[in-house]
Parts: C-alpha cells; structure tokens; sequence
C-alpha cells in the first residue's frame, strides 16, 4: 500500500490530477485512497467476459475528452482480488493509446513469474509482501515503469525525484533471502491452486461439463462457483498474457481462488470447518482461508449491496494455497465441504417443511 500511495502520488503530480478509473474489484484500501482522491474516481465494477466493460470504457473516455475533463490514469488488478476476473489489457492498451491515459497495473494475484503485463502496461505495482517473499515474515512493495511506455519519462523523472528510501536494510535481506525460491515455492502454489480448484469445481455447476461425474449438479451442492481463472470466461485474457513455459518452470494461474457458496449460512459453516490458518493475507508457505468480502466490507452495507452487483459476494471464502501435500490440501477441503452439504441439506430441508 505503500507503493500504491506513492505512485499515486506521482500520478497526480505528473498528471496534474483528472479523475482515475478503476475497474473491476480492487484491494478495498486501494479503492478507498482512490475514491479518496481530489479527482476523484469513476469506477467499473462488473469486469467479466459478458460485461461490455470496454465498450462502456471507450464511452466514457470519449465523453470525458468531448467535455475536455482530465483522466488521471486507469488502475486493474490481474486477476482481481479477490473474485479472479481477468480483464481484458489488449483492449484496455487500446483504449490506453487512443486516449493518453496511463495504465497501472497490479499483478500480485498473478505473479510475475505467471504472467508479464509490460506489453500493456505503464506502470506495473507488485505486493512483493505476498508470493515473491512466501512466508510472511516481511513486507514490500515494488514499482516497475516499463521502458516502452510513452509515460516513462514523466512518470519516471516525477517518482525518482520523490522517492523516499522506506527499506529498512533487514527487510531487504530478508526479502532477497526468501525470493531465493520464488520460482521453486511458486511451481508447489501453481500445482496445489490448480488441483484444488479443479476438485472444488466437480462440486459446482459448470454448463461445460462433459458428463455428470464433471459436475455435481444437484440442488444439495453447497457450491455453486469456483473462481479460478481456469474457471472463469475470462481465461482467454489471462492466458494471453502467460509467459511461455522453460525447462525449469511452467507458469501457471497463482495460489489464490475463491469459493462461492448457496448461502452466507452454509459459507459459515464450511469456513468455521476448514482445518487450515485462517487470516487475509496471501502467497505463505500455508494455505489461509479468509470470508473476504464478509469480512472486509460486511461494516460498509451500502458498499457490500454495491459489490454484489460485480460478483463480489459475501458467500464467499477466499482460499491462498500454501506448500502443503495437494492430497492432504484435498482432504482437508473435503471434510469441511461434508459439513457444507449437511447444512445445505439442513436449509432445504427447512424450506420444503
């Protein structure tokens, strides 16, 4: 958040403010220190495949130039936190060229080692807190201007002139200590992300299910969506920002999914019987289970009825993988979700009586 601040900071300065856009669902400090902002901010929730997000972008943006208003920069996580839409960057550069706007780009959830977004961002911002540290046990922020952006000059000359030395040189070595098996740690987070989405999919309903024993179906599933970027109808945009497999590391989709449920009742039920760490954070060598939006914004009501609206539902349980065995990780998944079904059948049963 440090990062995040400063850059905006920078951003402001060197864009002599205008109003920034945010889309789809975003880390909720990083929305508040936006919307926040003296100028303001516009934001785009529903981001997915069905949404027509761009076509409402380009609207905007061409409404804001016609009245000659100010656009600050455009600012996405890739994928969101903490529902894993990938938005479309191809497009949003397009737009990005048209109309001289800046584009930041946070890609914790992703992971660099994942995924290279230099080709359609101006401003790349990492929690290196997360997946590049892997054990919690130190903090970071890191900032990368891309050479081939048309804003790096600007951008560049304004952070660099700012810039406050924040690193405390035991953090430092710390970091680069544990970033040591970064590639290592993130293969494991990958593998056991991707087997227990896939598991966790079995019990959802997918319409792409070749066969029933794809897809559980029936009405006494307590899950009704795994959102992984595998699962989601924005693979597409992920997967074209991939970075090409080598002999000694495949990229894959990162260690966060979330797990949407019938109800906030059976959620409870299911989170309150996961034996795993339960805490917000994410990218630690041990998995951690967190209701996020329950958590986060249930205090805010109006901003809880406002996410459901992008997908971003309180019946949910995000889920960061960890180092574990992916058998045990599937057996650990599986117990709780026979306490989720019991309470599932427990509400229909209520209902049919």
């Amino acid at each position: 958040m440090a990062a995040i601040y400063r850059l905006h900071q920078a951003l402001v300065e060197a864009r002599q403010g205008g109003t920034v856009v945010v889309l789809g669902s975003v880390f909720h400090n990083t929305y508040h220190l936006i919307e926040g902002g003296e100028g303001g901010m516009k934001h785009f929730g529903r981001c997915d495949g069905e949404s027509g997000v761009m076509d409402e972008l380009e609207a905007w943006l061409e409404g804001e130039k016609v009245a000659g208003r100010r656009v600050g920069y455009v600012f996405a996580e890739f994928p969101s936190n903490p529902i894993l839409v990938s938005v479309d960057l191809r497009r949003l550069r397009e737009l990005a060229d048209k109309y001289d706007v800046p584009v930041v780009i946070d890609d914790t959830i992703g992971s660099f080692c994942n995924i290279d977004v230099s080709p359609v961002a101006d401003v790349i911002i990492t929690s290196i807190t997360k997946s590049l540290s892997g054990y919690a046990n130190v903090m970071g922020g890191s900032i990368v201007l891309p050479p081939n952006s048309p804003h790096y000059a600007s951008l560049h000359h304004t952070l660099t002139t700012a810039f406050h030395n924040e690193l405390f040189h035991p953090d430092a070595a710390k970091l680069l200590a544990n970033s040591q098996s970064y590639h290592a740690r993130s293969a494991i987070l990958n593998r056991n992300a991707l087997t227990l989405a896939t598991f966790l999919h079995t019990y959802s309903p997918s319409p792409s299910s070749s066969s029933p024993s794809e897809s559980n179906s029936q009405s006494s599933s307590p899950i009704t969506a795994v959102l992984y970027p595998p699962f989601t109808n924005t693979h597409k945009n992920y997967t074209t920002l991939m970075l090409p497999p080598t002999p000694d590391f495949t990229p894959g989709y990162g260690c966060l999914l979330a797990i949407e449920f019938t109800t906030l009742r059976v959620a409870r039920a299911f989170y309150d019987a996961l034996s795993v760490y339960h805490g917000p954070h994410l990218g630690a060598h041990h998995t951690l289970a967190f209701p996020f939006n329950d958590a986060i914004w249930g205090a805010e009501p109006d901003a809880a009825a406002y996410l459901r609206t992008f997908g971003a539902n309180p019946e949910q349980v995000r889920v960061s993988v960890g180092l574990e065995d992916e058998e045990e990780l599937v057996d650990t998944f599986r117990a709780a979700l026979e306490v989720a079904e019991r309470v599932r059948r427990e509400e229909e049963a209520e209902t049919a009586n």
